[in-house]
């Protein structure tokens, strides 16, 4: 204990002499935190209430219950839930009620009496207790309705003088030992004898943590449990006698002839020493700590070391503050003590903060924890409202001292990062940091803005609406769900209606995705068509699909380039519906015009839909010229013989092969009459190439023997391979493809394949296939072919046709036996 700080202070609460007879003095109290009874010398029971007068604490006297031995009172006991008094007199245990102050029972041969401390049972209204009896028993009793119930009988070797009851515990002093007793097991454990003559009043008292303090010879006190005498060493009392003792808080209370000894639990040594002359009694009434001597009743209360905190920092000893509320904390550890601890770090940490000594000011409110929204809403350019703290005096950071305001602003930073990094948050708090830090960059010129939803929006709408920050506030109020707002801004700010320099328009491209109302996203889309019609389309070739196609055409219906974009691609992605209105569009921009590709993709478009509406595509082209081709492809699908001839008759050769190519498995005589066409049409100019082109188009569809006969013999079966594989393997059996492939064998005046100067084959284990590329081992099936190859016999599906030249071999097809 240092010199000159106090814990605890006591008052005068009542000088009851004026209320006492002729030589009545106070022989014990009992109660609760507004209930005092006193016991007197001549079998009285005076009644006070603890109340308010003048801002302070009094007893106010009620009433007395005179018992009818007139003998001293040992003990009273208050069970206040029954509302019950149980007062020692002359070895008679009296019940008395407090309603109606009268004594309802009363048990002779009755020592002492203890109350369970710690009670086993969950009813309210029950009263577990213990009373010692002239025959050397202790009963361990439970009041329930108004009756006792005997628990247990202890026999002991002695009189029971004092008793402390605990739980399943009761320690207690007979004849010249004291004892702990197991209301479980039933079994007594010996503590330690005394001395009778020397030992005149044994002590028992509960202590915390299942203990219990017993007062030992010569002033010594020692600490038992349940199990027996504790670890903790025992310790002695300067002044004996010991009058009584008890606990409060983590702090014994031994009352010697005018003094009270207070030491801390933990340490066990004297913190203070309270002199009161003639106090006799001290005690614990549910909190509240009485003192009397034979005629005085005296409060005592822990000072609360903010108290002296508060004085030391009133006289500037900040330092002295410091020293002795650390001290305090470490004695006597708490929850609570810890948040007044750090509370007064802040408070000084702020005396240093305003004298401009940062870093005696950061030092402390890191140790403090100091809510950062305390030093942030001291920047009137954050926060214009200040709200008022109890750790300092000033509203802005204009009254810090020997710096300037971009120095304390750093500071301010720079604790709310180490905050948001080392100090435990709520989701709450970390808004608030994240949120603040943000407008300090934002000051700063810094626009980034990231992880919305841990930012204070609300907040932050004001402050960028106060800065006129519009490019940020649009964001921050998309985020809060205005899109509408956002939107508005974001055109004004795209056309120039408003200025500001952060504005770019991918910002609203970045946030089109996340539009949740359609209506939205197609007012948006209106003017950024105009205003970035090459972004827009990127837009819409990614998020196409997440609106309504025929309203977002509608949109983009004004803007002819983007139109035709959008119709293109909805046809590239595999949508259909669009093939009249493309082809609408592709007539309306002048299809006949050679100089665009409009024309070409019309017929495209003519010749490969099936979804075209003829009838609006026959009126776009009423009385229009040069649309004679385009006509013709109209009405190719429907009656592709017919098409074929006239575009032959308007030169239009490729678009015939087209439709050849196109119709002609539903129609396989289309490739005959475009042979016939080339080879009697006078007016087409043909060559070989072409020939070749032709027929090789038809694979797959056209007769092969009837091409066979109109193909001039000029023309090697080898420069139509793609027509003579397709043939063969469309043949249907091998019948048939015996006799396609011997058609095919005598066809022209040279010979289809020279057969190639023998030459020695090799197969080792390096070899491959040409066909799988797998390797050749001799265990396999294998075939060596007359083009010179030797290939896996699975990898050679036609016997006559080499699958690595694609060209025939006569002499198989003619020797049927090696097929």
């Amino acid at each position: 204990m240092k010199e000159g700080i106090s814990l605890f202070h006591y008052s005068l609460k009542r000088d009851v002499s004026g209320e006492f007879e002729a030589d009545e003095e106070i022989t014990c109290v009992g109660g609760c935190a507004s209930e005092v009874f006193l016991g007197t010398s001549i079998g009285r029971v005076l009644h006070y209430q603890l109340v308010k007068k003048q801002n302070e604490d009094a007893l106010r006297i009620l009433g007395a219950i005179q018992l009818p031995s007139r003998k001293p009172v040992v003990s009273i006991d208050y069970a206040s839930a029954l509302e019950i008094l149980l007062v020692i007199s002359n070895q008679i245990l009296f019940e008395i009620s407090l309603e109606t102050r009268e004594i309802i029972s009363k048990k002779s041969d009755t020592i002492a009496l203890t109350i369970n401390t710690n009670p086993t049972s969950d009813d309210p209204f029950a009263l577990q207790f213990a009373t010692s009896t002239t025959n050397k028993k202790i009963l361990v009793l439970e009041k329930k309705n108004g009756q006792n119930h005997n628990i247990q009988r202890l026999n002991c070797p002695g009189h029971v003088l004092a008793m402390a009851y605990n739980k399943y515990t009761i320690c207690y002093s007979s004849g010249a030992e004291y004892f702990v007793y197991d209301n479980i097991s039933r079994r007594a454990i010996s503590l330690f004898p005394f001395e009778p003559t020397v030992l005149t009043r044994p002590l028992v008292a509960n202590v915390d943590q299942g203990e219990f303090l017993l007062a030992g010879m010569d002033g010594l006190c020692i600490i038992a449990s349940a199990t027996g005498v504790s670890t903790r060493p025992p310790f002695p009392i300067p002044t004996p006698p010991i009058r009584n003792f008890m606990q409060f808080q983590d702090y014994l209370f031994v009352c010697t002839e005018g003094k009270i000894y207070i030491l801390s639990t933990n340490s066990l040594r004297v913190e203070q020493v309270i002199v009161i002359q003639g106090v006799a009694h001290v005690t614990n009434l549910d909190g509240c700590l009485w003192a009397c001597t034979g005629s005085e009743t005296f409060s005592i209360e822990l000072i609360s070391w903010e108290t002296q905190v508060d004085e030391l920092l009133t006289n500037g000893k900040y330092e002295d503050a410091l020293r002795f509320a650390e001290a305090h904390l470490k004695s006597s550890y708490s929850e609570e003590n810890i948040v007044k601890l750090n509370h007064l770090y802040q408070k000084i940490g702020f005396h240093h903060f305003f004298e401009g000594n940062f870093d005696g000011a950061d030092e402390l409110f890191r140790l403090g924890e100091l809510d950062p929204s305390e030093l942030v809403q001291l920047c009137p350019k954050i926060l214009v409202e200040f709200m008022p703290t109890q750790l300092h005096e000033q509203s802005s950071i204009d009254s810090v001292k020997n710096a300037d305001a971009e120095t304390v602003q750093t500071f301010i930073r720079e604790y709310l990062e180490w905050t948001l990094e080392n100090i435990n948050k709520t989701p709450e708090q970390e808004m608030y940091i994240k949120t603040a830090l943000l407008e300090f960059a934002i000051l700063d010129g810094n626009t980034e803005i990231t992880a919305f939803p841990q930012l204070d929006l609300p907040r932050l709408e004001e402050f960028l609406e106060r800065y006129e920050k519009t490019a940020l506030g649009a964001i921050v109020k998309f985020h809060l769900g205005k899109e509408e707002k956002a939107l508005e801004l974001w055109q004004k700010l795209a056309e120039g209606n408003l200025k500001d320099a952060d504005f770019a328009v991918e910002t609203v491209f970045e946030y089109l995705p996340m539009i949740e109302k359609q209506q939205n996203f197609l007012l948006a889309l209106t003017w950024l068509c105009k205003i970035a019609p090459d972004r827009t389309k990127e837009f819409l070739e990614k998020y196409h699909r997440k609106h309504d196609s025929e309203k977002v055409a509608e949109v983009l219906k004004p803007h002819s380039d983007l139109y035709l974009w959008f119709l293109e691609n909805e046809r590239r992605l595999g949508s259909r519906k669009w093939d009249t209105k493309l082809a609408l569009f592709y007539l309306k921009s002048n299809p006949t015009d050679e100089t665009n590709d409009i024309k070409k993709k019309l017929r495209e478009l003519l010749l490969t839909s099936d979804s075209l509406n003829k009838d609006d595509i026959l009126l776009a082209c009423k009385n229009r010229k040069g649309l004679a081709v385009e006509l013709i492809l109209l009405d190719a699908r429907a009656d592709p013989v017919t098409a074929v001839p006239k575009l032959l008759k308007e030169q239009e050769i490729l678009l015939a092969e087209e439709v050849c190519s196109r119709f002609g498995q539903g129609n396989p005589k289309l490739g005959t009459i475009m042979l016939s066409e080339y080879l009697t049409n006078p007016r087409i100019k043909t060559s070989e190439e072409t020939l070749i082109r032709l027929v090789n188009g038809m694979a797959g569809y056209a007769d092969p023997q009837e091409v066979l006969r109109n193909l001039p013999s000029t023309i090697k079966v080898k420069e139509i391979s793609s027509f003579v594989r397709s043939a063969l393997s469309l043949s249907g059996s091998k019948q048939k493809m015996l006799e396609l492939a011997k058609s095919f064998a005598d066809h022209g005046a040279e010979p289809i394949l020279e057969k190639p100067d023998a030459k020695p084959i090799y197969v080792d284990e390096d070899s491959n296939c040409p066909v799988c590329n797998r390797g050749l081992f001799l265990a396999q099936k294998l075939k060596a072919i007359p083009s010179g190859y030797v290939v896996h016999s699975d990898c050679m599906p036609y016997p006559h046709l080499c699958p690595v030249t694609n060209q025939i071999f006569p002499e198989l097809v003619r020797d049927r036996h090696t097929l």
